[in-house]
């Protein structure tokens, strides 16, 4: 509900109330509700990992208040933005990344257009980069109050240092699922099916 929320506030500021309504009915009969598998555990409902709907739902929520900050050119919203940043960080790395790269493009923006100024655009990304440490210090703070520091810090980044660690993509299924199992041939039958539309 919250996301289906946050999705209609951003696309009523981008487009009008008609158009934020047509969005969320598509998100929720395409998106959350659907089961395009034998198995029901690839949608918002019912997700195989929850860091994943906790994941989308907070970068969505950074987008909101980077909207808001280039809307109301008030701090706030900055640190609002780099709290969800920092909480996105906490999930999964490919959201982490995704949400990274939207919130420097969004600063980036608001000062190559000149919505604000140079000035007020980096304090606004150095507010919004402290906001984002917060979260990830205080799961390491608590954390620490059990285990070492080094380990504490690791739990807390467990998401990027595993993934580092064991890649994925030296297990056959993830090979398959990614094409990367005969890339030469799955390159030739995508532009087959191109062709053929």
């Amino acid at each position: 509900a919250l996301l289906t929320l946050l999705l209609h506030q951003i696309f009523t500021i981008l487009f009008d109330r008609r158009s934020a309504f047509a969005v969320c009915i598509v998100f929720l009969t395409v998106f959350a509700f659907s089961q395009y598998t034998r198995m029901g555990s690839f949608n918002y409902i019912a997700p195989y990992r929850h860091e994943q709907t906790y994941g989308t739902v907070l970068a969505v929520a950074m987008v909101y208040c980077l909207l808001r900050l280039v809307q109301q050119r008030k701090m706030l919203w900055a640190a609002l933005a780099g709290l969800c940043l920092g909480l996105v960080a906490l999930t999964k790395m490919e959201i982490m990344l995704a949400a990274g790269v939207a919130a420097v493009a969004a600063l980036t923006i608001a000062a190559v257009f000149k919505i604000d100024s140079v000035q007020n655009t980096l304090r606004d990304f150095a507010v919004l980069s402290g906001a984002a440490l917060v979260p990830p210090a205080v799961s390491t703070l608590i954390m620490s109050t059990w285990l070492s520091w080094t380990l504490a810090f690791q739990k807390t980044f467990a998401n990027i240092s595993l993934t580092w660690q064991y890649p994925v993509l030296d297990e056959g299924f993830y090979r398959y699922v990614t094409g990367l199992d005969a890339p030469r041939e799955h390159i030739i039958r995508m532009a087959e099916l191109s062709a053929a539309v």
